[in-house]
């Protein structure tokens, strides 16, 4: 069983809720005709969490006087890439992300002005979110097919795939990543559609961002502030597959806050965090980094810290160097200074067919060195590659997370020849 990001690509009892008139029902989709759009990506080099396509799904007009549109962070990619927007009747400009989220599948885009389609913008449920068995239902183009509607129901609020999540019967399908999942009540945006999970005998299993998440994000950019999560420094326990707020790994960020392994969060001050989840404590802490007091249990006492959390790095400031096919950035591995040899920069992607593919380059491999020279930033790695004549060999020193034969950690030689060094940075 997994959950799949959507590439974007008896007897019938009649209750209230669900049972209201068709013509509203095709009243809710015809108004989502008018905020939905098709988005197309095209992703040339991709940092690690893409992959070199192009691809499609949905969005919706949020701000039609900012011209923004949420979708999904998967959709826009979290990589330098060229974004087409195409409203409902036909009209296409061009898109760019106005920010990504590190945590949350989700992304707002501004959008050229269009000359003559006047996009109206979605209404958003903020205050709540809907209980199970509330209808819905879904807009966008799955499989391709260009601004279409289903519908079902609210399945439950889930916290097992990094996240919170509304579950939804309602289907989702490759296209419709990206767009709203609508109250057939209120006519409302309640999520943003997301995901399937995908097994053996699942169906209908659906995952949306809650539309409360994503109306922070958008008040807190709106207002000019920061809307990025905090960066705790720390890793979470979960518990029979269900995360908790128990602190596991603890790392340099995670110390200097003073937290602890074993301390669990309960409270953002007077603000409970009822269903223990990483989501939602990372939700109440959004645009509130400056001294909020944390109130956890230690050691069967409760402990209260307020320091000054800082937010978690920014996705478009991310830059990367492409050298031999291979793109070195950053390492987004939380726990990489778990590892003593604590490397900095890693491999995001390897071109097929290239030299560094040829010398066995892989995905997520970690650059310690290059012919013996250190390696500690993207810098390091810069400087090195320029010191050196384009077209001659160089050593790369790697260590790689491959379990296998009694070891988890493989030291890696590959000697590559190098060409001249491409940045790969947004807004580039």
């Amino acid at each position: 069983m997994r959950i799949t990001f959507n590439a974007p690509i008896g007897t019938l009892l009649l209750i209230p809720a669900i049972a209201f008139g068709l013509q509203d029902a095709e009243r809710v989709f015809a108004t989502a005709n008018t905020y939905t759009a098709f988005i197309e990506t095209r992703i040339e080099v991709p940092f690690i969490e893409d992959e070199q396509a192009t691809s499609i799904g949905a969005g919706f007009v949020i701000d039609t006087g900012r011209r923004w549109i949420l979708t999904n962070a998967h959709v826009t990619g979290r990589s330098p890439a060229e974004i087409d927007v195409t409203f409902s009747d036909g009209t296409r400009v061009a898109a760019a992300p106005v920010y990504i989220d590190p945590y949350l599948d989700l992304a707002v885009l501004g959008y050229d002005e269009p000359e003559e389609f006047a996009p109206s913008a979605a209404e958003m449920e903020c205050a709540s979110t809907p209980g199970i068995g509330h209808p819905v239902g879904t807009f966008g183009h799955p499989g391709g097919l260009r601004f279409t509607g289903t519908r079902g129901i609210i399945s439950g609020l889930s916290s097992q795939f990094d996240g919170e999540w509304l579950q939804t019967d309602a289907p989702i399908s490759t296209g419709n990543s990206g767009g709203p999942l609508i109250s057939l009540e209120t006519g409302r945006v309640v999520g943003i559609n997301s995901a399937i999970l995908d097994g053996e005998g699942m169906q209908n299993t659906n995952f949306a961002v809650p539309s409360t998440h994503a109306c922070r994000v958008v008040e807190l950019l709106r207002n000019a502030s920061d809307p990025r999560p905090a960066d705790l420094g720390v890793a979470f326990f979960a518990y029979e597959d269900e995360p908790t707020l128990v602190v596991g790994q603890v790392f340099d960020q995670g110390r200097a806050i003073g937290l602890q392994r074993g301390d669990q969060i309960f409270a953002i001050g007077g603000n409970d965090l009822r269903r223990g989840t990483e989501g939602e404590l990372l939700h109440e802490l959004r645009g509130r980094l400056d001294n909020p007091e944390l109130r956890l249990m230690r050691a069967g006492r409760e402990i209260q810290l307020s320091p000054k959390l800082t937010p978690q790095p920014s996705v478009t400031d991310r830059r990367g160097v492409l050298v031999g096919g291979a793109l070195f950035a950053v390492t987004n591995f939380i726990d990489a200074a778990a590892i003593d040899l604590k490397p900095a920069v890693m491999v995001h992607s390897v071109e097929e067919g290239s030299a560094a593919e040829a010398a066995g380059v892989w995905p997520a491999d970690h650059l310690l060195a290059i012919d013996d020279q250190r390696i500690e930033s993207l810098d390091d790695l810069i400087e090195a590659i320029e010191a050196r004549q384009p077209g001659t060999f160089a050593v790369l020193d790697l260590v790689r997370l491959e379990p296998y034969a009694g070891q988890f950690l493989w030291d890696v030689l590959a000697e590559i020849r190098l060409d001249e060094a491409e940045m790969i940075e947004f807004g580039r």
